[in-house]
């Protein structure tokens, strides 16, 4: 039995995974060959080990959600590893930009980061440039 074969099931997942951002630059982005990305994308392939942990890894999902629909898109453990990455984000940030925010206002600004990462509508990559924006706006 071939690991490869049409799936709108995955495609869609992979499509909230993707979130806002234009598909083939989140899969620039994620390593993954343009001519492989097209098969995933556009002929429903599932793609090998290698990219699906990758995928799941660096934005944060299940493995087995993202392959089979099982369980949650983000596992508990997930959701500690972005709330780790992101207040070293945070802090990376704040240091480079000479920025300050009281406590609360940090924790508020980690809480909308979270959120947004979780809805799809910014990527982690994308997390960076948000963090200064916002950090700008609320100091």
């Amino acid at each position: 039995m071939s690991s490869q074969f049409k799936n709108p099931e995955f495609r869609a997942r992979l499509g909230e995974v993707i979130g806002n951002e234009r598909p083939f630059i989140w899969a620039k982005r994620m390593g993954i060959s343009s001519g492989g990305f097209s098969r995933i994308w556009n002929e429903g392939t599932i793609p090998g080990p290698e990219i699906l942990i990758r995928i799941a890894k660096l934005n944060y999902v299940s493995i087995d959600w993202l392959l089979i629909g099982r369980g949650f898109m983000i596992e508990p453990e997930g959701q500690a590893d972005i709330i780790r990455d992101i207040v070293c984000e945070i802090e990376k940030v704040f240091q480079k930009e000479s920025l300050s925010l009281p406590p609360e206002k940090k924790a508020e600004l980690v809480s909308m980061l979270i959120e947004e990462i979780r809805n799809g509508e910014i990527s982690f990559q994308e997390l960076t440039n948000k963090v200064v924006r916002l950090a700008r706006f609320a100091s």
